[in-house]
């Protein structure tokens, strides 16, 4: 007969045997994902580029409008349907757009569903969900047009 003590000995030893071979951070794989499209988007050199981008939330305008980026900072937004400017408050650049994601996941949020573009590596449809209600709960970006601006950089 094995005695209680042993018999909880090798219990624990199991448990944190089971731990370990499972993966502890469920948020494991969207790290990953994160980390390598960031490097993909970084690798690229996009400093200076526009995006058409869609905010679709529980707010007064949600798009699309195309931004205008330079040194990683909105410099002009325009509405694509008539042209007119608009304001860049909540509209993210790509770096802003990976940190938002790398937030969401080390909060362990609700829902972070991230598809990336497969060759320049930036956020195609970020879906952003704190707490899975159907109304107010959350933001869902979705990019596309990414196009670099060319700088001219003259003489002095």
């Amino acid at each position: 007969m094995i005695s209680p003590r042993r018999l909880l000995a090798s219990l624990i030893v199991a448990s944190f045997a089971a731990a370990a071979a499972c993966d502890s951070d469920p948020f494991g794989p969207e790290r990953s994902d994160l980390q390598i499209n960031r490097n993909k988007w970084r690798e690229r050199g996009y400093r200076d580029y526009s995006v058409t981008m869609t905010r679709d939330c529980f707010c007064v305008f949600t798009g699309p409008v195309t931004l205008t980026v330079r040194s990683d900072s909105v410099v002009a937004a325009v509405r694509v349907s008539d042209g007119a400017p608009t304001d860049a408050t909540y509209l993210p650049t790509v770096n802003k757009l990976f940190d938002f994601i790398q937030t969401a996941i080390d909060d362990h949020t609700k829902t972070i569903t991230v598809t990336y573009d497969a060759e320049l590596g930036f956020p195609r449809v970020v879906v952003y969900d704190l707490e899975s209600r159907p109304v107010d709960g959350g933001v869902t970006y979705a990019l596309s047009n990414v196009t670099r601006i060319s700088t001219n950089l003259q003489s002095r």
